[in-house]
């Protein structure tokens, strides 16, 4: 199978000849038989027209129509009644373009272009131009050039420059650089390079550049699916942190709250002192800079916010004849409380 370059160095060699031939023809004809028009010499005229179904029928080149068997079998009907006169040669050249146009649809449509899109939206609206008949050669191609090259300018001289370094090149592996210089080497410089060696080597190495085209395509999808997979993971870690942040927020408000009830219990403690309750055990008032507490009764009575006289004693003695009380059942009371109101 050809490349897309080879056929149109095809076309163009095999266009040129049969241009070079036609040309021959009428000259002949004019100094031979003296007519100012071909079409006028009944015998030129057939070797013209012969001449130019041989271009179609007979090409021993790779080209567009090679192969379009049933284009190719109206096309010599047609010839034959052109030279019988009764069809005229334009509308031969109508049905050639109108395959032409044909078979340019059909190969764009075939050579992959949807891998070339950057996400699935653009692919959707490149297919809809894919497929849009209403829309003439040079719309399809201007919209289809604007698809893949971010509506870069189309470099008419690169592709001829191309062309004329592979009419030139003798072989095989001259054909590869060309290959690599035009396809791989860019403005990007050394970087551009480093970053396709894999393929300039596969290219040296004599692989198809279809074959090359498809590996690029399998590495794209490689490196998109851990592309994806790095988001997914990323996007992950975002949630962790978020949440993480959300927590740290959640402790800093429990924190502040603690302090605040903290600062108030102080404050109301500090108001209270003048107002101490008298010793749980004597009675006596106490001395507000010189008192005992039960620390486990306090503790109970804020964490269950339960309404009790606080146990106070004014003394170690007072304290410790209430050990029992304060220590086992004052607390065992509270609980079944807590317990109960829960």
């Amino acid at each position: 199978m050809l490349e897309p370059w080879d056929e149109l160095l095809n076309l163009q060699r095999e266009r040129q000849l049969c241009a070079d031939d036609l040309e021959i023809i009428k000259t002949a004809c004019a100094r031979d038989h003296g007519k100012k028009h071909v079409i006028q010499c009944p015998e030129c005229w057939d070797r013209l027209l012969n001449r130019m179904r041989d271009r179609y029928l007979n090409s021993s080149a790779k080209e567009w129509f090679s192969g379009r068997r049933l284009f190719l079998q109206e096309l010599d009907t047609m010839f034959s009644k052109a030279r019988g006169g009764s069809l005229d040669f334009k509308t031969i050249e109508q049905r050639i373009n109108d395959e032409k146009q044909e078979w340019y649809r059909d190969k764009v449509k075939n050579i992959g272009l949807l891998s070339a899109a950057k996400s699935t939206p653009e692919a959707r609206r490149l297919q809809q131009t894919l497929n849009d008949s209403n829309l003439t050669i040079d719309e399809l191609a201007s919209e289809l050039r604007g698809s893949i090259s971010d509506n870069a300018p189309w470099n008419e001289a690169a592709l001829e420059s191309f062309l004329d370094r592979l009419k030139d090149a003798k072989t095989l592996q001259a054909r590869n650089d060309i290959y690599v210089n035009a396809f791989f080497h860019s403005s990007n410089g050394a970087h551009g390079a480093g970053q396709y060696e894999k393929y300039t080597a596969m290219v040296r190495n004599g692989t198809p550049i279809p074959e090359v085209v498809n590996a690029m395509l399998r590495d794209r999808r490689s490196a998109q699916s851990e592309q994806d997979q790095k988001q997914r993971l990323q996007a992950k870690l975002d949630e962790l942190k978020r949440a993480k942040a959300a927590h740290e927020l959640s402790l800093a408000k429990k924190h502040k709250a603690r302090q605040d009830r903290a600062t108030a219990a102080a404050a109301a403690a500090s108001e209270e002192q003048s107002q101490l309750a008298p010793c749980t055990v004597c009675l006596k008032t106490l001395n507000a800079q010189d008192f005992l507490a039960c620390p486990l009764c306090q503790l109970l009575n804020e964490q269950y916010e339960q309404a009790h006289e606080p146990v106070v004693y004014c003394s170690q003695k007072c304290h410790d004849s209430d050990y029992v009380r304060s220590i086992l059942y004052y607390p065992l009371l509270a609980l079944l409380l807590a317990v109960f109101r829960s």
